[in-house]
């Protein structure tokens, strides 16, 4: 599975896919409107790309939420810097929105 979901993430537009190693970090469901708040100077439309590969699926009607699985294959192949800014963004985003 883990190949088919690195080929799938392979397939998002290279202009798109730094916004989409922000994203796999995602680990609890959010909206388009907390990506937006969290990355605003990122392209949103990525997020139409992710649930057009299946990389990422509605939670309910708001929320959008990436599989365990997936984001764990995938997030190993995030820069490792990249990865803990974008955790240390997410966690005060979480903690303001307390």
């Amino acid at each position: 599975m883990e190949e088919a979901d690195r080929n799938r993430y392979q397939r998002i537009s290279e202009r798109l896919r730094a916004t989409a190693d922000k994203i796999i970090c995602f680990a609890l469901p959010f909206s388009i409107e907390e990506a937006k708040i969290v990355f605003p100077n990122d392209y949103v439309e990525t997020i139409r790309e992710m649930l057009r590969y299946g990389l990422l699926r509605h939670h309910d009607e708001q929320l959008l939420e990436m599989h365990e699985t997936i984001r764990s294959g995938l997030e190993e192949f995030v820069l490792p810097m990249i990865r803990h800014k974008t955790h240390d963004v997410l966690a005060n985003y979480y903690f303001s929105a307390a």
